[in-house]
């Protein structure tokens, strides 16, 4: 096979499955049809198969094994999902359900073999960056629909927003994802110019909006973590202050002000942090209700782990909700990666899974992750990433954090090693 060809069938691959959780080839769509859903689920299927089929003919007796023993845990842990998923179908018509841990396990051979593959591996940045941007421009479409309804129904902040259907879903917190990982890279590794002060304004003010906890947590926790423990004059540290947290939140609160009819009406964490200051009968820290969704969780996941009857191989991929159905929980998901983990693959699967975490945190502990801006950008979105996976499935299941977090952590390890 002649070297442009490869290259083609890799890179084209590649770009296939990293954009399907997100549904670039669906998302643009403005109607349901049940026949073209079904179309697109078989080719969702058959085309990952005949990738993987060729790349595996082609590639095994050139393949280096060496290149999959930093995520070799990962990969086993979709094979067992993958196992799991196959023994508990009851039907043809679950077939489908195969396809998520097929997605995980074909993307993993695929970012190993461009690793492995020099001509491709050299360009893996720029590559990346591509994707990434793709992924960034379906999510600021999705941002364009937000405030479009934002401004017709007159409502308070973006977080009760989502679209929602058989093709395409998103809501604040998958966008405020995007927003946060997009506004630390423009902080981080551009130039602190004006261009990059307003455009960290611009999408922190719309962080603000979509008012996702955990996405504002972890901003306000950053800046103040930069300003305290970096080495930067004391003019910009209040720049800092100023364009990527202060202004963006006062800006937030007048256009919600201004958009929302209702004069009673209050962005979502405002009024969470009001009800709780004027609580009189707070007889245990849980009972705030700024940790009200965080309570649910847990709830969640005592009553699905308590609850598990197959707790060696677990119940196949998504296997979580259905648990959550018969349990009649307030929450549709496990929203934890460990739990998602055990349920879907029971100890086995959580097993390995768990190595995965630690030599990941290994990883990205271990080395100087202050050596240059694009490191410690990687570093960050590591951390965010590994902090959502305790509230949310993550990188457990196919979808835009498991595609950012395999490329991230691929990427970051390359640097590191470029520089050893």
């Amino acid at each position: 096979m002649q070297k442009s060809n490869i290259k083609i069938l890799v890179i084209g691959s590649y770009f296939i499955l990293s954009l399907a959780p997100i549904g670039i080839e669906t998302s643009i769509l403005l109607f349901d049809s049940i026949n073209l859903l079904n179309s697109i689920n078989l080719f969702r299927l058959i085309i990952p198969l005949f990738i993987f089929l060729s790349i595996f003919t082609f590639f095994l007796n050139k393949w280096k094994i060496k290149n999959f023993q930093s995520n070799i845990f990962i990969l086993f842990y979709f094979i067992i999902i993958f196992a799991s998923t196959l023994l508990n179908l009851e039907s043809f018509e679950q077939a489908h359900k195969l396809l998520l841990p097929f997605y995980c396990i074909n993307y993993i051979f695929l970012i190993n073999l461009i690793y492995s593959i020099n001509f491709i591996e050299k360009k893996i940045n720029r590559i990346f960056a591509i994707q990434f941007a793709i992924i960034i421009i379906i999510n600021l479409l999705t941002l364009l629909e937000f405030f479009s309804f934002f401004v017709t129904l007159n409502i308070s902040d973006l977080y009760d927003l989502t679209i929602n259907n058989n093709f395409y879903s998103q809501n604040s917190n998958g966008l405020s994802r995007i927003i946060l990982i997009l506004s630390l890279y423009i902080f981080l590794v551009n130039k602190k110019n004006y261009y990059c002060y307003f455009s960290c304004l611009i999408l922190n003010t719309i962080l603000f909006l979509l008012q996702s906890k955990l996405s504002l947590f972890f901003l306000i926790f950053f800046i103040f973590l930069k300003v305290f423990f970096g080495k930067k004059a004391m003019k910009e540290n209040i720049k800092n202050i100023l364009f990527i947290l202060a202004i963006p939140m006062v800006i937030s609160f007048i256009l919600s002000s201004l958009n929302s009819i209702n004069k009673d009406s209050q962005m979502r964490l405002v009024k969470e942090i009001t009800i709780d200051i004027k609580k009189e009968d707070l007889n245990h820290f849980s009972d705030l209700r700024m940790l009200g969704s965080t309570k649910v969780r847990i709830d969640a996941w005592i009553a699905m782990i308590e609850n598990s009857e197959k707790p060696v191989i677990g119940y196949g991929s998504q296997g979580d909700r259905n648990l959550a159905k018969k349990l009649k929980t307030n929450s549709q998901l496990a929203s934890n990666s460990f739990v998602y983990a055990f349920i879907c693959s029971g100890f086995l699967g959580l097993f390995f899974l768990i190595i995965f975490y630690f030599n990941l945190i290994k990883l990205i502990f271990a080395n100087n992750f202050l050596k240059n801006n694009l490191t410690f950008f990687y570093f960050i979105i590591l951390i965010f990433l590994i902090i959502r996976t305790f509230f949310e499935n993550g990188f457990a299941v196919w979808g835009v954090d498991f595609i950012l977090a395999i490329n991230f952590y691929m990427a970051y390890k390359k640097e590191v090693n470029a520089r050893n």
